[in-house]
């Protein structure tokens, strides 16, 4: 790899370059090597979006998540930290592709309360993407694998054979740091990963811009993809549709163990959310080395 590349991470640690500047750093290299990526235009049904809250009781978390806009995108600035495809006070709507990879992506402890929304097209019967795809190696291995998502494989495989080899190796790059673990210490990354995702959506394809960007799950063994979708997008063609709230029992090894705790049974005109309790004694297993359920987890 190109010393271009080797050095973004030290100039990411250097608290002196602000976000802008690293913007056009990433932007410029990036033009260098004349990075272009195939643009897809893809149909999808519904995504999903988990949250985690850290709180002793049922009625603390039903106290937290009380307006739909809980479960959506933060929506003041200081809520807004940096994440893998945003910067401190941007905010991006982080999604996936099933039920079970946003549960891995929060990274739950013991004990935590975890909604789970699905966000559906508001008038249509489905919504059309426009994205770029990192990490195209990523993916299709773990796909391919697991013989699931057979039109994003497909998608993908096409993609994959058309890349030169420079590119392939900068795509690469980037998608390594896509799947990493980040934590306090070392997420100066995500300043990396952010303005990737601020480049290729800058771009425009067909008079239409970018709402989007494909990546691989990092948490749940790659068994399904993420998506990062502009805001205005969201606002504009989503709306939730289904939520429930899971506890979060146990950890056996690689499996969550979630109790079914609560459910939305609507929403007033301004947001506010009435939830119902449940009383059951299923007990749903979410393993991350299996394909994660569109349809209910295991039990």
């Amino acid at each position: 790899m190109n010393s271009d590349f080797l050095n973004l991470e030290t100039l990411a640690a250097d608290t002196k370059i602000n976000d802008s500047n690293f913007n056009s750093c990433i932007s410029e290299i990036l033009k260098r090597y004349d990075y272009q990526r195939t643009v897809h235009f893809y149909k999808m049904k519904a995504v999903f979006r988990a949250r985690r809250v850290d709180c002793g009781t049922l009625d603390d978390a039903i106290s937290v998540l009380d307006n739909i806009e809980q479960l959506s995108y933060p929506r003041s600035p200081e809520d807004n930290k940096i994440g893998r495809c945003n910067f401190f006070g941007k905010p991006v709507f982080y999604c996936s592709s099933d039920k079970g990879t946003p549960i891995f992506e929060i990274r739950p402890n013991l004990g935590n309360f975890i909604s789970l929304t699905t966000f559906v097209p508001k008038e249509k019967d489905s919504f059309e993407l426009t994205f770029p795809i990192i990490g195209v190696k990523q993916l299709l291995k773990s796909f391919s694998q697991r013989k699931i998502h057979k039109s994003i494989t497909e998608m993908i495989e096409k993609e994959m054979n058309s890349l030169k080899p420079a590119i392939l190796e900068i795509d690469n790059y980037f998608a390594e740091l896509f799947v990493k673990s980040i934590s306090e210490q070392n997420n100066y990354l995500y300043k990396i990963t952010a303005a990737y995702f601020s480049h290729v959506n800058s771009c425009a394809v067909e008079g239409r811009k970018m709402d989007s960007l494909l990546y691989p799950s990092v948490e749940s063994e790659i068994s399904g993809y993420n998506l990062a979708i502009e805001t205005p997008f969201v606002d504009r063609e989503l709306i939730a549709k289904n939520t429930e709230i899971f506890y979060l029992e146990s950890i056996d090894n690689s499996t969550y163990h979630l109790v079914p705790v609560c459910t939305a049974v609507r929403q007033d005109a301004n947001g506010n959310i009435e939830w119902k309790k449940i009383k059951t004694d299923k007990r749903f297993l979410l393993n991350r080395l299996d394909p994660s359920p569109v349809f209910p987890f295991r039990y």
